[in-house]
């Protein structure tokens, strides 16, 4: 089993998170060198060369398509008078890099893309973060806010902070996080998600200095 509390403790959430969604071998084995790019696990120059050009290719795909925001908003982000790990988690969801279930799923990882929380709907940013039913009564006790809208996460969370004062919109990033290490608790330790909790977490990160 992977030891959780060392992998918290010398990474980020949103990197423990990628490397405990990876799966142990249940044997022991040793561990060996193999280039998956060809059949026998021997490396060729070749095979470099074509794994290059189509890693080049996939670049040039995901940047044509990735989200378009203004630089104003993430001015507003990093501007924050939210702590680091706030800001950096905001700003690893506006760019799609948070590992939920349904973006593993898409980059071809095996797993199940529902949302570990309802189950109904697949696991997007959007949806974990602020759409989930289980999470709706959070945000409105947290913040007095619903969010109603479907939509990109960096959509939504325009939307939601627009015109707000600076001390509420850190206060929604603080939440965010607080969200998403509740979502990694109930993924990896089984900890049933406690609105009380969660919000209590949130006010002891604001008050950090």
């Amino acid at each position: 089993m992977w030891n959780v509390d060392l992998i918290d403790h010398v990474f980020s959430p949103a990197t423990a998170a990628c490397i405990l969604v990876g799966s142990l071998p249940i044997h022991g084995c040793c561990d060996l060198l193999f280039w998956p790019e060809t059949q026998d696990g021997w490396y060729t120059s070749k095979s470099g060369y074509e794994f290059i050009r189509r890693l080049h290719a996939q670049e040039e795909a995901s940047s044509s398509s990735a989200p378009v925001i203004p630089a104003a908003f993430w001015r507003l982000i990093w501007r924050s008078s939210a702590i680091p790990q706030c800001r950096e988690l905001v700003w690893q969801a506006c760019s799609s890099f948070l590992p939920v279930r349904g973006g593993l799923r898409m980059r071809g990882i095996d797993v199940d893309p529902a949302c570990p929380w309802c189950r109904v709907d697949n696991e997007t940013i959007s949806h974990v973060l602020l759409l989930c039913p289980m999470i709706e009564h959070l945000w409105f006790a947290a913040m007095g806010l619903r969010v109603a809208r479907t939509g990109e996460f960096h959509e939504l969370l325009s939307q939601i902070v627009h015109g707000l004062e600076a001390d509420v919109v850190a206060r929604i990033f603080t939440l965010l996080y607080a969200i998403w290490e509740a979502r990694n608790a109930w993924v990896f330790e089984n900890r049933e998600l406690q609105v009380a909790h969660v919000i209590q977490r949130m006010d002891a990160l604001r008050a950090f200095p």
